[in-house]
């Protein structure tokens, strides 16, 4: 490879230099020496020397001036070329530190569909957590009636769904996992005949209307709770929300049921748990069979470890007094 060899070329012509030349490139001129950047690289000197070879070739000259017994230095070209060549190295290498964090489940966009409430469950400790742990992923919350979820999910609009019993469209593209359950609570007005109660029983719940939203948790669930009690439930539903429902109660008509997370201190309704075997509502989770987005995986998991510690609630009768009655 003689100093003056110089190859003639228009631009890079057809041939580019490619991430490995460029690397080899830089770490010769940081090494000043081809023995040295053959030791830096793990590579042999012959392995280096044809390495640059090739980049002389793209360039069309030489890249670097060599003198018998003196360190190598940059030539014209290699000056030139010497703050590029790192601009490329280094963005290639932030694309893939990128690339492996956001596989890793650290970055990327997730969206979570949830119905119910963000307080007091895993799931609120979950999302607490998971956005400690990857403060660069750009996580989006969607509140939606529990209906709506698995269509949403079937959209393609949310990656994530969880929520208390959703509907099971039986579909094999989607996947479902039961998390945690929480204890169910009879929400009634503050003048009701059993607001006076700490608990009260699926009997006495049968005795007042219960007002549901169209979509509000699952009125299938709390029939079968009150079939096996042995008793049967006046369930009216109607279109509202679930603040909505909460201020229809508060005006005196009916009765509610909701999970124990969904309890809010107001003045005009009583939170009283039923006080029965497996009165309790399952929430899980649903996502597509086929996702593979890292974040989905890594948010699941984190509310799956908080869920651990509400697989047992306590019973109405083992709950102490102010929590019973939050209202």
């Amino acid at each position: 490879m003689g100093r003056g060899r110089i190859v003639q070329t228009a631009g890079f012509g057809s041939a580019r230099p490619d991430y490995h030349q460029l690397v080899v490139f830089l770490k010769v001129v940081e090494r000043r020496s081809f023995s040295g950047a053959a030791k830096a690289l793990n590579r042999t000197q012959p392995a280096i020397s044809q390495a640059i070879m090739r980049l002389e070739e793209i360039c069309g000259a030489n890249l670097f001036q060599r003198r018998r017994g003196a360190s190598l230095t940059l030539s014209p070209v290699g000056e030139a070329i010497v703050v590029s060549a790192r601009t490329v190295v280094d963005a290639i290498d932030q694309q893939l530190a990128d690339a492996i964090t956001a596989a890793r489940g650290g970055r990327g966009k997730l969206t979570l569909g949830f119905a119910g409430s963000l307080s007091a469950n895993p799931l609120c400790l979950g999302i607490a957590e998971f956005v400690r742990h990857c403060p660069d992923a750009e996580l989006t919350l969607v509140e939606r009636e529990a209906g709506e979820l698995d269509r949403q999910l079937l959209d393609g609009d949310i990656d994530l769904a969880i929520a208390p019993r959703m509907p099971n469209f039986s579909d094999s593209s989607l996947c479902r996992e039961a998390l945690w359950e929480e204890p169910l609570w009879c929400v009634l007005p503050a003048t009701h005949d059993l607001a006076h109660r700490s608990a009260i029983t699926w009997a006495e719940v049968s005795t007042t209307t219960i007002i549901l939203g169209d979509r509000h948790g699952d009125p299938v669930a709390l029939f079968r709770y009150a079939e096996g009690a042995g008793v049967g439930l006046d369930v009216r539903l109607h279109r509202i929300s679930r603040a909505a429902l909460l201020d229809v109660i508060g005006c005196g008509i009916g009765a509610t049921i909701v999970a124990q997370s969904e309890i809010a201190a107001r003045s005009d309704v009583v939170f009283r748990p039923i006080d029965e075997a497996d009165a309790t509502i399952s929430f899980d989770a649903t996502w597509l069979t086929h996702d593979a987005n890292p974040l989905r995986h890594r948010l699941l998991n984190t509310v799956r470890r908080h869920s651990k510690s509400a697989q047992n609630p306590v019973s109405a009768a083992e709950r102490p007094a102010s929590d019973r009655d939050p209202g």
